[in-house]
C-alpha cells in the first residue's frame, strides 16, 4: 500500500506571519466578492502593494482597513522592489494585491519574481478564479496560457491527448478531479520528461502543497503515494524571448537530460585548486549553479549546503557550487559565510553553457543573460541522476538529500 498524503483542513493563521509575503486575489468586479480569507490576510499585514491605487484604496475602504498603500509602476518599479525586500528583511508582513480577476501587471510580476529570487516563496491567497490562482502559484507566464481540461481516463486516449500537448509552447493548465493523479503525471512525464512544471494539491485550501521541478522529477516524487483531493498541474511555457523584444515561440535550447552523461569541466575553486568531473568518479556529486556571490538567495542556498554537508557526505557525495564570479570573489564569500565546500569560478561561462543554465532572463521589464539557479545530482558513473531546474532556495537541500538517499 502506498503512502497516503494528508492535507490539513485549517483556517489561515494570522498569529505567525512576521516577515511574510502574500499574493492576495482581488475580486473580478464586485468588491464584496472578495474572499473572507483574503480579508483576514489584509487585516494582518503592514503594507499593501498594488498597481491600481484607486481600486485598492476603494477595496480597503469598503472593509474599513486602514493600511499603508504603496503603488507600483514601471517608472518606480526598482524603488518598490528595494522597499519590499527591505521591509521583509525587517520581518514586516506584506500583501501584493492583484488586479481584478487575479491578473498581474508587468511591474507586479517582476516584484513577485524578485521576492522569489531573494529566497522567499510568497503565499498565494486564492481569489474567485481558480485558473488564475494556479498561475499565480506556479509563477509561470500568465500572458499566454491554455486550459486543456482533465486528461482522459482511458490510457490510450490519455497518451494520445498528451502527445498533442508536446508542441504547445504556452503555459498549459491541466486541472484534475479527485483521482487519476498518478496516471496523469506518468503520461505527461512520459512525453515531456524535462518540461518544467508545478503540481498543486488542493489549491484553494489553506496548507496547499506545491511541488516544482521537471515532470519526471515530480512524477518520481509522487510515486507510490496516494492522494484524495483536487489538484492542478501547470506546465511551464516552452519558449524563449528574442532579445530584440520581438517575441517568438521557439523550442528550448537543447539542455542535457536526466540519464545522459554529465559534461566534463575544469575550473579553479576559491583557493586556486583545479577541479574536474573525473575527480569525483565513483561517488555522487551535487553540482549546483547560482547567479552571484553574497546575494541574499545565493547566501541562503550556500549556507544550507554548509549546514547539511555532513548529511550529504553520509551518502558518499560531495558538493560543488558554480557561478560566473572570480576566484577572488569566491574567496571573500567562503570566508564571510564559513563555507566548507569548493566554489568553482566559471568566469567565461563555459561550464554554465555546457550544462545549459546560461540563459536569457527577464527582470524589471528588461532581458539579459544570466545563470538560472539549477542543481544537478551526478552519479558515480558520470550520468545525470536528477536535475532541479529554476531552484526555489527554501527546502531545496532537503530535496537533494532525498535524491542522494535513493
Amino acid at each position: 500500500m502506498g503512502t497516503i498524503l494528508h492535507m490539513p483542513d485549517r483556517e489561515e493563521s494570522t498569529d505567525n506571519l512576521s516577515g511574510s509575503c502574500f499574493i492576495v486575489g482581488a475580486p473580478i468586479e464586485e468588491r464584496d466578492d472578495i474572499t473572507q480569507r483574503a480579508i483576514r490576510v489584509l487585516q494582518s499585514v503592514d503594507l499593501v502593494i498594488t498597481s491600481n491605487d484607486r481600486y485598492a484604496a476603494g477595496l480597503l475602504k469598503r472593509f474599513a482597513l486602514s493600511k499603508r498603500l504603496l503603488g507600483i509602476s514601471e517608472e518606480i518599479e526598482n524603488d518598490v522592489v528595494e522597499i519590499t525586500l527591505e521591509a521583509l528583511s525587517k520581518e514586516k508582513r506584506i500583501a501584493i494585491l492583484s488586479d481584478p480577476s487575479f491578473r498581474f501587471s508587468i511591474p507586479i510580476s517582476n516584484l513577485i519574481a524578485a521576492v522569489r529570487d531573494a529566497g522567499l516563496e510568497p503565499r498565494v491567497i486564492p481569489g474567485v478564479d481558480l485558473v488564475a490562482t494556479a498561475l499565480a502559484m506556479s509563477g509561470f507566464d500568465s500572458q499566454s496560457y491554455s486550459v486543456v481540461g482533465v486528461l482522459p481516463a482511458r490510457r490510450e486516449a490519455r497518451d494520445s491527448f498528451v502527445g498533442l500537448l508536446t508542441n504547445r509552447p504556452e503555459t498549459i493548465i491541466v486541472p484534475g478531479g479527485t483521482s487519476r493523479i498518478q496516471p496523469s503525471l506518468l503520461a505527461l512525464a512520459g512525453k515531456m520528461p524535462n518540461r518544467e512544471a508545478t503540481l498543486i494539491l488542493r489549491p484553494t485550501v489553506p496548507g496547499e502543497t506545491i511541488m516544482r521541478g521537471t515532470l519526471s522529477s515530480i512524477a518520481h516524487q509522487f510515486a507510490n503515494k496516494r492522494f484524495n483531493g483536487h489538484y492542478i498541474i501547470v506546465l511551464a511555457p516552452d519558449f524563449v524571448e528574442e532579445s530584440d523584444q520581438q517575441t517568438s515561440y521557439k523550442r528550448r535550447r537543447n539542455m542535457i537530460k536526466e540519464g545522459e552523461k554529465a559534461p566534463d569541466f575544469t575550473a579553479p575553486d576559491q583557493d586556486g585548486n583545479i577541479h574536474t568531473l573525473s575527480d569525483y568518479s565513483e561517488k555522487q556529486l551535487v553540482l549546483y549553479f547560482y547567479p552571484k556571490d553574497m546575494t541574499s538567495g545565493c547566501t541562503v542556498e550556500a549556507c544550507d549546503f554548509r549546514d547539511n554537508l555532513a548529511r550529504v557526505k553520509a551518502y558518499g557525495a560531495e558538493v560543488l557550487g558554480v557561478s560566473p564570479d572570480s576566484v577572488k570573489s569566491h574567496t571573500k564569500f567562503v570566508e564571510k559565510e564559513s563555507l566548507n565546500f569548493p566554489l568553482l569560478a566559471d568566469e567565461d561561462k563555459e561550464i554554465a553553457n555546457a550544462y545549459g543554465v546560461w540563459q536569457e532572463k527577464k527582470m524589471y521589464g528588461k532581458t539579459y543573460m544570466g545563470v538560472v539557479r539549477t542543481t544537478f545530482v551526478i552519479d558515480g558513473d558520470g550520468s545525470i541522476k536528477r536535475i532541479f531546474p529554476k531552484v526555489r532556495v527554501k527546502g531545496h537541500v532537503e530535496k537533494v538529500i532525498e535524491v542522494l538517499a535513493e
